[in-house]
């Protein structure tokens, strides 16, 4: 499971990590806004990965945006046509 460490900017979190790009997510692994780090670890406990042990960022956001689609959260249009969910 990956566990981010809290290295956050003064910048906060506008939207929840489903909500955000590819893009804007890997730039958020890279810098995490305060609240980021809380809200991946927090998604990694409540459906913890269970293939390779070498879990990717875009693996990551890929499944939360997933999850979120499961949960019928109002995934952003732009994040579903990057995903063609």
């Amino acid at each position: 499971m990956i566990q981010l460490h809290k290295r956050t900017s003064e910048k906060s979190l506008k939207r929840e990590p489903w909500e955000m790009t590819s893009a804007e997510f890997e730039h958020f692994i890279n810098d995490p806004p305060a609240g980021f780090v809380e809200k991946v670890n927090e998604f990694n406990r409540a459906h913890p990965y269970h293939g390779e042990t070498c879990l990717e960022f875009d693996t990551l956001h890929n499944r939360m945006v997933k999850q979120a689609i499961a949960d019928k959260l109002p995934v952003p249009d732009r994040v579903l046509q990057e995903k063609e969910c």
